[in-house]
């Protein structure tokens, strides 16, 4: 087989979230897994030089920056020049998409960034689906945004044999929101809660000493500064725990992208509550310093108004840290039982779940009852194999109805 995949949308540092992680970690896995199989990777020049590092015997990289300057132009204001050529170059810029997706000569392509730009209508194409969210937090988004993530979901039904979701509430949102039939979207979960380097206890110290923190003496919580992680309420809530709780030295750890104006509001939220001392921000981590964070934290807290799915969780699990986060979407799905659950829209519930971190017999049911949780969700290779699978399958289904057309 030859599948292509189109990795054209992917950022440099943290600005995809974790799509960008799982995606990166998936085709390492299905390239173990198929050594017969040649992957082709679609990449930009913002991006190029990332993947590289992912080239191998059966990875190869194509990179589309012949398209840079019609996008370029394509994505200015509608004024001048270029707003008289917007029609002109449109289907030009598709035309060429078209061309390369055909001259690659691939059985399948994937898209793990939804829009499929690169479908030719001859070549099969698989695309993920992570959220919806712009349909139920339209306020979360720009007229801008809303329309691009609008246009993406239509394109990918609309152009997609089989769209696959990161969990089964992602996949009721899908059904609820389109027409592709029931048994052309797969739920398929992410499976990447081992996927943290091990670190040395001497790496660790010196990180968490670097950066003030003490062992077991602080909160995590990763996510870039979107609205929708809500960390402004979590940053009242952590005000109310700490007002209610003067002896305590429990310190909130935020890491995430700093290319949010949104973290500038709430570094102001931070002075205004007298919080600088107890709240930090540390921006986008390295694997090793992330993984030195989770593996010292105390807990993991996840206050997020719309996930669909919430990697963090399940990799605090199986760093044996007890989980709190949010009763919404997705999250009740992932977590289960191994969880305390709170309402993310009140400062009061998630006060009182980080104060339940003082209770010894629930965190070790609740770090127990993690293990059990990351063991039902299996490993990178059982996700890559499910994935591998897929593709199989319509690629089986495509060449039956080309052999039915020929008959």
């Amino acid at each position: 087989m030859r599948i292509a995949i189109d990795l054209t949308p992917l950022l440099p540092g943290g600005a995809n979230g974790g799509a960008k992680i799982m995606t990166l970690q998936l085709v390492r896995h299905l390239a173990k897994l198929e050594p017969a199989c040649t992957f082709i990777l679609l990449s930009s020049n913002k991006n190029h030089g990332e993947l590289k590092s992912l080239k191998s015997r059966n990875i190869k990289i194509v990179n589309t920056s012949s398209l840079n300057a019609i996008t370029a132009a394509l994505n200015l204001k509608k004024n001048g020049l270029f707003g008289a050529m917007q029609s002109t170059l449109k289907p030009f810029r598709s035309s060429i998409q078209k061309m390369l997706s055909r001259s690659i000569k691939a059985d399948l392509l994937f898209c793990p960034f939804t829009a499929p730009y690169y479908h030719n209508l001859v070549t099969p194409v698989v695309s993920i689906i992570y959220d919806l969210q712009s349909h139920y937090h339209s306020d979360h988004f720009t007229k801008e945004e809303r329309e691009e993530r609008k246009k993406n979901f239509s394109d990918a039904c609309r152009n997609a044999d089989t769209l696959i979701c990161i969990s089964d509430f992602v996949r009721q949102t899908v059904m609820d929101n389109s027409t592709v039939h029931p048994d052309n979207i797969k739920t398929i979960y992410i499976r990447l809660a081992h996927r943290l380097p091990k670190i040395g206890t001497e790496m660790m110290r010196s990180l968490l000493s670097y950066h003030q923190l003490k062992e077991d003496g602080f909160l995590l919580y990763p996510a870039n500064f979107w609205p929708h992680k809500n960390h402004k309420m979590l940053f009242a809530a952590f005000g109310l725990f700490c007002a209610e709780n003067p002896q305590s030295t429990l310190k909130l750890v935020c890491t995430g992208s700093d290319n949010s104006e949104h973290k500038l509001g709430l570094q102001n939220m931070v002075r205004e509550l007298g919080l600088e001392e107890k709240i930090l921000m540390p921006g986008f981590l390295s694997d090793d310093t992330f993984a030195s964070f989770m593996h010292s934290c105390r807990a993991l807290i996840f206050p997020s108004l719309y996930e669909g799915f919430g990697m963090p969780t399940l990799e605090a699990m199986a760093h044996n840290k007890p989980v709190l986060c949010s009763n919404l979407t997705s999250l009740p799905e992932i977590v289960g039982p191994a969880a305390i659950l709170f309402d993310p829209y009140s400062p009061t519930e998630i006060a009182h779940a980080i104060s339940r971190l003082e209770e010894p017999l629930l965190i070790e049911k609740l770090v127990h009852s993690g293990k059990e949780r990351v063991a039902v969700f299996g490993t990178e290779m059982d996700m890559a194999k499910e994935y591998l699978q897929v593709f199989k399958d319509v690629i089986n289904n495509n060449s039956q109805k080309e052999l039915n057309t020929v008959s």
